[in-house]
Protein backbone atom coordinates (compact mmCIF):
# COMPACT_ATOMS: atom_id res chain seq x y z
CA UNK A 1 0.00 0.00 0.00
CA UNK A 2 1.32 3.31 -0.53
CA UNK A 3 -0.05 6.63 0.81
CA UNK A 4 0.10 9.78 -1.96
CA UNK A 5 -1.35 13.50 -1.59
CA UNK A 6 -2.67 16.47 -3.80
CA UNK A 7 -3.68 19.38 -2.97
CA UNK A 8 -7.52 20.47 -3.24
CA UNK A 9 -10.06 23.06 -2.82
CA UNK A 10 -11.92 23.86 0.28
CA UNK A 11 -14.56 26.28 1.37
CA UNK A 12 -13.86 27.85 4.55
CA UNK A 13 -16.39 29.85 7.02
CA UNK A 14 -15.67 32.64 9.03
CA UNK A 15 -17.96 35.00 11.20
CA UNK A 16 -17.54 38.74 11.73
CA UNK A 17 -18.86 41.48 14.26
CA UNK A 18 -19.02 45.18 13.47
CA UNK A 19 -18.61 46.54 10.44
CA UNK A 20 -14.73 46.89 7.96
CA UNK A 21 -14.91 50.48 6.67
CA UNK A 22 -12.95 53.99 6.76
CA UNK A 23 -14.45 53.99 10.52
CA UNK A 24 -12.12 50.91 11.92
CA UNK A 25 -9.28 51.26 14.00
CA UNK A 26 -8.72 47.86 15.10
CA UNK A 27 -9.11 44.56 13.41
CA UNK A 28 -9.47 41.89 16.17
CA UNK A 29 -8.55 37.87 14.34
CA UNK A 30 -9.94 35.54 16.76
CA UNK A 31 -9.34 31.69 16.81
CA UNK A 32 -11.44 29.19 18.87
CA UNK A 33 -10.46 25.93 20.86
CA UNK A 34 -10.93 22.34 20.17
CA UNK A 35 -14.04 21.21 18.73
CA UNK A 36 -15.86 24.39 19.54
CA UNK A 37 -17.65 26.54 16.59
CA UNK A 38 -16.82 29.97 15.40
CA UNK A 39 -20.65 30.80 15.30
CA UNK A 40 -20.27 30.98 19.02
CA UNK A 41 -17.08 31.83 19.62
CA UNK A 42 -17.24 35.38 18.10
CA UNK A 43 -20.79 35.91 20.79
CA UNK A 44 -17.80 36.41 23.42
CA UNK A 45 -16.30 39.37 21.82
CA UNK A 46 -19.47 41.51 21.70
CA UNK A 47 -18.20 43.36 24.63
CA UNK A 48 -15.53 44.92 21.84
CA UNK A 49 -17.63 45.54 19.77
CA UNK A 50 -18.03 49.51 18.57
CA UNK A 51 -18.34 51.84 15.77
CA UNK A 52 -14.13 51.45 15.07
CA UNK A 53 -13.80 47.64 15.99
CA UNK A 54 -14.02 44.64 13.26
CA UNK A 55 -13.81 41.23 14.97
CA UNK A 56 -13.44 38.41 12.82
CA UNK A 57 -13.46 34.45 14.08
CA UNK A 58 -12.12 31.82 11.36
CA UNK A 59 -13.70 28.46 11.78
CA UNK A 60 -11.37 25.66 11.27
CA UNK A 61 -11.46 23.19 8.46
CA UNK A 62 -12.01 19.84 9.99
CA UNK A 63 -15.69 19.52 11.74
CA UNK A 64 -17.11 16.74 13.77
CA UNK A 65 -20.12 15.99 15.68
CA UNK A 66 -18.29 16.82 19.64
CA UNK A 67 -20.51 14.15 20.92
CA UNK A 68 -21.37 10.57 19.07
CA UNK A 69 -22.77 10.74 15.36
CA UNK A 70 -25.42 13.64 15.42
CA UNK A 71 -26.40 16.27 17.28
CA UNK A 72 -23.25 20.04 18.37
CA UNK A 73 -20.45 20.32 15.48
CA UNK A 74 -16.80 21.42 16.73
CA UNK A 75 -14.17 22.00 14.75
CA UNK A 76 -10.44 21.17 14.96
CA UNK A 77 -7.34 23.17 13.60
CA UNK A 78 -5.23 19.83 13.72
CA UNK A 79 -4.81 16.18 14.92
CA UNK A 80 -2.04 14.07 15.22
CA UNK A 81 -3.11 12.63 11.79
CA UNK A 82 -1.48 14.34 9.07
CA UNK A 83 -0.14 16.67 11.17
CA UNK A 84 2.15 18.89 9.32
CA UNK A 85 -0.32 18.66 6.04
CA UNK A 86 -2.75 19.90 8.29
CA UNK A 87 -0.74 22.67 9.87
CA UNK A 88 0.35 24.14 6.02
CA UNK A 89 -3.48 23.96 5.10
CA UNK A 90 -4.48 26.05 7.97
CA UNK A 91 -1.21 28.38 7.52
CA UNK A 92 -2.25 28.99 4.12
CA UNK A 93 -5.95 29.96 5.11
CA UNK A 94 -5.48 31.94 7.50
CA UNK A 95 -2.78 33.92 5.48
CA UNK A 96 -5.23 34.06 2.73
CA UNK A 97 -8.59 35.25 4.88
CA UNK A 98 -6.10 37.43 6.73
CA UNK A 99 -5.04 39.49 3.11
CA UNK A 100 -8.61 39.07 2.23
CA UNK A 101 -9.72 41.09 4.84
CA UNK A 102 -6.80 43.63 5.33
CA UNK A 103 -7.05 44.73 1.33
CA UNK A 104 -10.78 46.11 2.58
CA UNK A 105 -8.80 48.05 5.57
CA UNK A 106 -7.53 51.28 6.34
CA UNK A 107 -3.76 51.20 6.07
CA UNK A 108 -3.02 52.41 9.61
CA UNK A 109 -5.47 49.66 11.47
CA UNK A 110 -4.37 47.80 14.24
CA UNK A 111 -4.45 44.26 14.28
CA UNK A 112 -5.43 42.78 17.49
CA UNK A 113 -4.94 38.43 17.52
CA UNK A 114 -6.30 35.99 20.17
CA UNK A 115 -5.73 32.58 20.37
CA UNK A 116 -8.29 30.45 22.89
CA UNK A 117 -7.21 26.53 24.10
CA UNK A 118 -5.86 25.28 21.00
CA UNK A 119 -5.86 28.20 18.72
CA UNK A 120 -2.90 29.53 20.88
CA UNK A 121 -0.99 26.71 19.17
CA UNK A 122 -2.43 27.44 15.60
CA UNK A 123 -2.15 31.38 15.87
CA UNK A 124 1.04 31.60 16.76
CA UNK A 125 2.28 29.20 13.77
CA UNK A 126 0.32 30.82 11.15
CA UNK A 127 1.26 34.32 12.78
CA UNK A 128 5.30 32.92 12.76
CA UNK A 129 4.67 32.42 9.13
CA UNK A 130 2.03 35.32 8.11
CA UNK A 131 3.32 38.82 6.51
CA UNK A 132 1.25 40.69 9.26
CA UNK A 133 2.61 42.13 12.60
CA UNK A 134 0.42 42.78 15.15
CA UNK A 135 -0.32 45.36 17.65
CA UNK A 136 -1.17 42.65 20.52
CA UNK A 137 -1.28 39.03 20.61
CA UNK A 138 -3.20 37.42 23.39
CA UNK A 139 -2.26 33.59 24.21
CA UNK A 140 -5.20 32.50 26.33
CA UNK A 141 -5.41 29.34 28.03
CA UNK A 142 -3.37 27.42 25.34
CA UNK A 143 0.14 26.31 24.71
CA UNK A 144 3.15 28.25 22.89
CA UNK A 145 4.01 25.02 19.97
CA UNK A 146 7.27 23.94 21.05
CA UNK A 147 8.97 23.93 17.34
CA UNK A 148 8.60 27.97 17.70
CA UNK A 149 12.58 28.35 17.93
CA UNK A 150 12.76 27.49 14.37
CA UNK A 151 10.84 30.87 13.88
CA UNK A 152 13.36 32.66 16.24
CA UNK A 153 13.83 36.56 15.32
CA UNK A 154 11.69 36.28 12.10
CA UNK A 155 8.89 38.23 13.72
CA UNK A 156 7.78 40.80 15.90
CA UNK A 157 6.39 39.51 18.66
CA UNK A 158 5.57 42.51 20.71
CA UNK A 159 1.92 43.01 23.35
CA UNK A 160 2.10 39.87 24.07
CA UNK A 161 -0.40 38.86 26.87
CA UNK A 162 -0.30 34.90 28.69
CA UNK A 163 -3.65 34.12 30.13
CA UNK A 164 -4.17 31.57 32.50
CA UNK A 165 -7.17 29.95 34.78
CA UNK A 166 -6.43 28.81 38.31
CA UNK A 167 -8.98 25.84 37.54
CA UNK A 168 -7.82 25.20 33.97
CA UNK A 169 -8.47 21.46 33.74
CA UNK A 170 -6.84 21.49 30.35
CA UNK A 171 -3.34 23.19 30.93
CA UNK A 172 -1.94 22.74 34.48
CA UNK A 173 -0.21 24.92 36.52
CA UNK A 174 3.37 23.28 35.66
CA UNK A 175 2.54 23.40 31.79
CA UNK A 176 1.71 27.58 32.07
CA UNK A 177 5.80 27.55 34.00
CA UNK A 178 7.09 25.94 30.96
CA UNK A 179 4.92 28.04 28.65
CA UNK A 180 6.53 31.07 30.88
CA UNK A 181 10.16 29.39 30.38
CA UNK A 182 9.75 28.72 26.82
CA UNK A 183 8.18 32.75 26.39
CA UNK A 184 11.66 33.94 28.14
CA UNK A 185 14.07 32.10 25.89
CA UNK A 186 12.93 32.98 22.69
CA UNK A 187 13.59 37.00 23.73
CA UNK A 188 10.03 37.08 24.03
CA UNK A 189 8.48 39.70 26.53
CA UNK A 190 5.08 38.91 27.93
CA UNK A 191 2.12 40.20 30.86
CA UNK A 192 0.94 37.63 32.71
CA UNK A 193 -2.54 37.76 33.43
CA UNK A 194 -3.86 34.63 35.62
CA UNK A 195 -7.29 35.05 37.08
CA UNK A 196 -9.21 32.55 39.29
CA UNK A 197 -11.42 30.69 37.02
CA UNK A 198 -11.70 27.79 34.22
CA UNK A 199 -10.59 26.95 30.74
CA UNK A 200 -12.74 29.58 29.07
CA UNK A 201 -12.47 33.31 28.27
CA UNK A 202 -13.57 35.89 31.14
CA UNK A 203 -15.53 38.69 29.64
CA UNK A 204 -13.90 41.51 32.10
CA UNK A 205 -10.76 40.26 32.25
CA UNK A 206 -10.64 40.75 28.06
CA UNK A 207 -11.93 44.06 28.05
CA UNK A 208 -8.71 45.28 30.63
CA UNK A 209 -6.22 43.41 28.66
CA UNK A 210 -7.85 44.88 25.23
CA UNK A 211 -7.27 48.26 26.72
CA UNK A 212 -3.43 47.69 26.47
Amino acid sequence: MKEEHFTTQRTARYYTLGELNHNTKTIWIVLHGYMQSARFFIKQFKELKNDTAFIVAPEALSRAYVNGVSGKVGASWMTKEERENEIADYIFYLNTLSKHILVNAPKSCAIRLLGFSQGVSALCRWYAQSEINAQQIILWCGTFPADMPLYKGQKQWKNVHLVSASNDSYISSEKTEEQKTLLTSLGINYTEHPFEGKHEIETELLRQIASY
